[in-house]
């Protein structure tokens, strides 16, 4: 299974004069929000809630964006590994010059041993035409 994620920056070409990006506080556009973006739906996806929320809470958006600030998040189940909850918890750290680095997540055993190099990904992909 192939899953790619993309940013289009559509939001920005929606209007002429407009900017439709909009955050709270923060940093803004920068690799290590993409890593923490991508650790919350990389749990959102494992445990059916947000990090920060557990399934049978339903709360304002401020109040979960308070528990962002002042609460550390829920652990993942333990019935995941502990590489993968040591790593999404690497990836959900607040500080953003402490949180794990692009780098550090393709060097993880379990990442890299799944990344395929291009010339890797187009042999599969002719395999997979026969």
């Amino acid at each position: 299974m192939k899953v790619k994620l993309a940013d289009f920056g559509f939001a920005r070409k929606l209007q002429v004069g407009r900017d439709f990006t909009k955050f709270y506080g923060g940093t803004f556009q920068t690799i290590a929000s993409d890593i923490w973006s991508f650790g919350i739906i990389i749990y959102e996806i494992l445990e059916y809630h947000h990090p920060f929320l557990r399934a049978d809470e339903a709360l304002l958006d401020l109040d979960i964006a308070l528990r962002i600030v002042e609460l550390e998040p829920y652990d993942l189940s333990p019935n995941r590994s502990d590489s993968l909850r040591a790593l999404i918890k690497r990836m959900l750290v607040k500080d953003p010059s402490k949180r794990i680095t692009a780098e550090e997540i393709l060097e993880w055993p379990e990442i890299k041993a799944i990344i395929m190099k291009p010339d890797e990904e187009q042999k599969q992909d002719k395999d997979e035409d026969i």
